[in-house]
């Protein structure tokens, strides 16, 4: 319980001095109920702006985040940056470099410009 209560009161103030869809008053202009982080909010919800753009900004909160919500694959992951997009991903390796979506992307990339090399 603590532990969520820590959590909440750090990304509270990650969201109010960081989130760009914020309008200042614990309103948010993605959202029509509101800033799901505001204090004034009971719960803990989840926002994907904020976890996609404001969380990475804050590794140590963005592991612990994930952590909370069970993302992570263990308490010990690595949470990596993306090469491509720079989307935050739990690294499975420490050869891991790209997340799931662009690792795909980047595999045939490089195929096809090694099978072109070869021709």
């Amino acid at each position: 319980m603590d532990i969520e209560r820590n959590l909440k009161r750090e990304t509270d103030r990650l969201a109010q001095k960081s989130c760009a869809s914020g309008n200042g008053s614990g309103g948010c202009y993605l959202i029509s109920g509101g800033c799901l982080y505001a204090r004034k909010n009971p719960g803990f919800g989840r926002c994907p702006y904020f976890e996609k753009n404001v969380l990475p900004a804050n590794p140590a909160l963005e592991s612990e985040y994930k952590r909370y919500f069970g993302e992570a694959a263990a308490a010990g992951s690595k949470i990596g940056k993306c090469d491509r997009c720079g989307s935050s991903f739990a690294k499975t390796s420490n050869r891991a470099k790209y997340c799931g979506r662009c690792r795909d992307i980047e595999r045939k990339r490089k195929e096809a410009a090694r099978k072109r090399g070869s021709r």
